[in-house]
């Protein structure tokens, strides 16, 4: 294949060498001081020209390059990541910058998590690393999504050198997607696409989490359709025809069999697996909880997140948080009081209603929630995180 012909392909993302029509969107972001501050900072156009040529020539030269990462919906440039080692450097990265209106949608982890099998299966790299400013916390979250760890200090040639620099890294061993998982990019997914499942979601809500995280767990591929509720894409016609309720996830096997409400999707994708108890009453302890968290628990912490993180401080919604923590609190409350005896929810055992509650349990304090209040909760947080094929929430 001609260097010229490279591309990779995700579920909502192009990869691609840079064209000089990238170039106005290149220079727009090195205008901007806050998506710049810890690459170098703010470039006028000239310099971000001669910046910018930078990646062509590696692509050129040494056969590798970050790539261009477009967003297919709109064609439009949101940013660079890829392979990167200029002359001095500490290691194979793979780097990244994106523009700010591209921050919080899980397009660098998609793009990273393709561009690192890109690097290990095609350039035959044996690690890759990040080399990230201390002080960087989105990046440092993302390398941990990216499954690397935090190596130590590590230093950057001139005119770097002075510059804090910290390496992440991991092996070609310890990259955690060999094998594809559920809703993995679908360039790398070797199943026949037709026999897969479609899930419809909005990978930052807390009840389509729950159905990724447990089609990750099951290692059962699927279509993923970012289907984002907050800006009436559950209210389109289109979409209506599929779920009448309007809301997502929502689950469509290759039958065109649908399945609405994220727990009754756990369950129906837990069937005979460790993750839904076969012993009825064992199942029907797993399913108190599940109800539980509907009624008891999500109504109030995840509506406190969402207000708090979607909609404006002044909005008028914004006086409901009070009564809103001070109900969710009482379902900590119970949940702090169960942990008290058993370590988990699902019938003595990690499942799905351990899944369930974790979703916003865990992100509880983007809502108001202060959760060093509930220390089992707390400790109960870090056994769910510490289990195999854990996956972690989308940004």
């Amino acid at each position: 294949m001609a260097i010229a012909d490279i591309r990779i392909e995700t579920e909502r993302l192009l990869l691609r060498l840079p064209r000089a029509e990238d170039f106005d969107r290149y220079a727009a972001l090195h205008e901007d001081a806050e998506a710049t501050r810890y690459i170098g900072g703010c470039l006028p156009r000239a310099a971000a020209w001669r910046k910018f040529l930078q990646m062509p020539g590696a692509w050129m030269v040494q056969g590798y390059g970050m790539f261009s990462v477009v967003e297919k919906s709109s064609g439009a440039w949101i940013g660079q990541l890829g392979p990167w080692r200029p002359e001095g450097w500490p290691g194979n990265e793979i780097g990244w910058v994106f523009m700010r209106e591209a921050w919080g949608r899980g397009y660098a982890t998609e793009a990273g998590r393709a561009a690192i099998d890109w690097a290990f299966a095609t350039l035959g790299w044996d690690e890759v690393i990040h080399s990230i400013h201390p002080d960087n916390a989105p990046s440092q979250a993302l390398a941990r999504r990216l499954g690397s760890h935090l190596r130590g200090p590590c230093r950057l040639p001139p005119p770097y050198a002075d510059a804090p620099s910290q390496c992440w890294a991991q092996t070609r061993e310890e990259w955690p997607a060999r094998q594809p998982p559920a809703c993995w990019p679908t360039r790398y997914i070797r199943q026949n696409s037709d026999a897969m499942p479609t899930v419809y979601g909005l990978r930052a809500s807390g009840n389509c989490y729950k159905v990724q995280w447990l089609l990750g767990m099951l290692n059962r591929p699927c279509r993923w359709i970012d289907t984002d509720s907050t800006t009436g894409a559950t209210r389109t016609p289109e979409f209506l025809a599929l779920n009448p309720n309007g809301k997502v996830p929502l689950l469509v096997l290759a039958d065109g069999r649908r399945l609405a409400e994220s727990n009754a999707i756990l369950c129906y994708l837990a069937e005979s697996t460790p993750y839904l108890p076969a012993d009825a009453w064992q199942r029907a302890r797993t399913l108190q909880w599940l109800f539980f968290e509907q009624y008891s628990h999500e109504p109030y912490i995840a509506v406190a997140r969402f207000i708090r993180r979607w909609l404006p401080a002044d909005h008028a919604r914004q006086a409901e948080v009070p009564a809103l923590i001070e109900r969710g609190g009482r379902a900590l409350d119970v949940m702090e009081q169960h942990l008290a005896a058993e370590a988990f929810f699902s019938g003595g055992a990690f499942g799905v209603a351990d899944i369930a509650l974790f979703a916003y349990t865990h992100c509880a304090a983007e809502g108001g929630f202060e959760l060093s209040r509930w220390p089992r909760i707390g400790a109960w947080l870090e056994r769910v995180r510490a289990q195999p094929g854990f996956v972690p929430m989308s940004a």
